[in-house]
């Protein structure tokens, strides 16, 4: 249990995010640019689809299932189960792949959201909602906080604590 805490998995959300934000200030946003007074900073949040380190996972994992099960001497008519599953993890890595980040300029109130290279949305800063949400599901489970971020139709969930069931839609 000592070395779960020091590595900060048994940690409160509350502490986690308390030093997250004296660590950084704009948290989950980070600095792109800061040239000059506050409102010509540029603040960029970048996020990954939910599900790509699973998938990553499950293609490496039936990419070593591939290479072993038949040098270790085991029927090879399995093998072609882990080919279609590499191949299939492997498409879902490509596909989502691609970070989604938010850039907020408060100098020009504009707002950017790009999915990798690709701008999806650019619009003015009073279309767009960013806020800290904590949920209490019942009276014995702990708070549940995340970031929200809508911006045009693009709707997303930074989840800063585990959850069973995620929301919102990347």
């Amino acid at each position: 249990m000592g070395l779960l805490s020091a590595l900060g998995i048994f940690q409160a959300p509350e502490a986690v995010l308390e030093r997250q934000l004296q660590a950084n200030p704009y948290h989950p946003f980070h600095l792109a640019s800061s040239e000059g007074e506050d409102e010509n900073k540029v603040f960029v949040y970048t996020s990954r689809h939910s599900w790509f380190y699973l998938y990553l996972a499950v293609a490496i994992a039936s990419f070593l299932f591939v290479i072993i099960w038949p040098s270790a001497g085991n029927d090879s008519e399995y093998v072609v189960f882990g080919v279609a599953v590499f191949f299939l993890a492997l498409y879902l890595v490509l596909e989502t792949w691609p970070q989604w980040s938010i850039v907020l300029e408060p100098a020009s109130h504009h707002y950017s959201v790009y999915h990798g290279s690709h701008l999806t949305v650019s619009q003015h800063c009073h279309n767009i909602y960013v806020r800290l949400v904590c949920e209490k599901t019942s009276s014995s489970s702990p708070p549940h906080i995340s970031w929200c971020w809508m911006a045009g139709d693009v709707e997303a969930t930074i989840h800063l604590t585990r959850r069973k069931q995620q929301t919102g839609r990347s």
